[in-house]
C-alpha cells in the first residue's frame, strides 16, 4: 500500500506468509537496511509498517543495482559484444515463434513445465492478447541482442506507468552473465 504521497511507503500486506515461518526473520532483516520496520501479529499474519523515505530506498537499492548491472553488462560486452537493446511497441507477434523456442527449451533445461505445451490454445491467446493491446500501448517486446543474435527476449505489460514484467527467457548458453537481469 502507499500513501497519497507516492514518495512515502505505506504499509506491505504480506498476508501469505504465515507468522510462524522462519521466513520472516530473513525478510524483515533485509528490509531494516531500508526501513525502520514495525510488526504487528494482529489477525494471525504479520504486516510491516515500513513508513520511511521512498526516494532514500530507492537511491541505496538503486546503488547496488547499477553497480551490478555495470559489473555484469562489462563482463557481457568484454566476452561476448556490444550489447543491443531492441524495444518493440507493435508487430510483436512476428517474434513470438522464435521467442517460444528459446522460452520452451529454458523450462525443458530447467525441468519445468511450459505452459505452452500443456495449454495449446495460450499461444493463439497469446497472439490475440498481444495484436489487441499492442495497438493502446499495454504490450510490448525487449530483446537483448549482440553480434546479431538476439540473446533474451521479454514480453511485458505497460499500463498506468507500471511495467509488469512477464514471460522472459534467454539462451542457456548465455546465463553465466545475467542477460534477464541486463534486460
Amino acid at each position: 500500500c502507499f500513501t497519497n504521497n507516492i514518495k512515502l511507503w505505506d504499509r506491505v500486506f504480506i498476508n501469505l506468509i504465515p507468522d510462524v515461518s522462519s521466513f520472516w526473520k530473513i525478510l524483515i532483516e533485509e528490509l531494516k537496511q531500508y526501513f525502520t520496520i514495525k510488526l504487528n501479529k494482529s489477525n494471525n499474519f504479520l504486516y510491516i509498517d515500513t513508513s520511511g523515505s521512498h526516494d532514500d530506498y530507492m537511491k541505496n537499492l538503486g546503488n547496488k543495482k547499477n553497480k551490478y548491472l555495470r559489473y555484469i553488462q562489462n563482463k557481457f560486452e568484454r566476452d561476448i559484444g556490444k550489447i543491443e537493446l531492441i524495444h518493440y511497441d507493435n508487430e510483436l507477434v512476428q517474434h513470438l515463434d522464435e521467442f517460444l523456442k528459446i522460452y520452451s527449451r529454458r523450462k525443458k533445461i530447467l525441468n519445468q513445465i511450459n505452459p505452452f505445451d500443456k495449454t495449446k490454445e495460450l499461444k493463439q491467446f497469446k497472439k490475440d492478447v498481444f495484436q489487441r493491446y499492442e495497438k493502446k500501448g499495454w504490450v510490448k517486446l525487449l530483446i537483448l541482442r549482440s553480434n546479431d543474435k538476439n540473446i533474451a527476449y521479454c514480453y511485458y505489460y505497460y499500463f498506468n506507468k507500471i511495467i509488469y514484467y512477464s514471460m522472459p527467457t534467454f539462451i542457456d548458453a548465455f546465463k553465466k552473465y545475467s542477460p534477464g537481469s541486463i534486460l
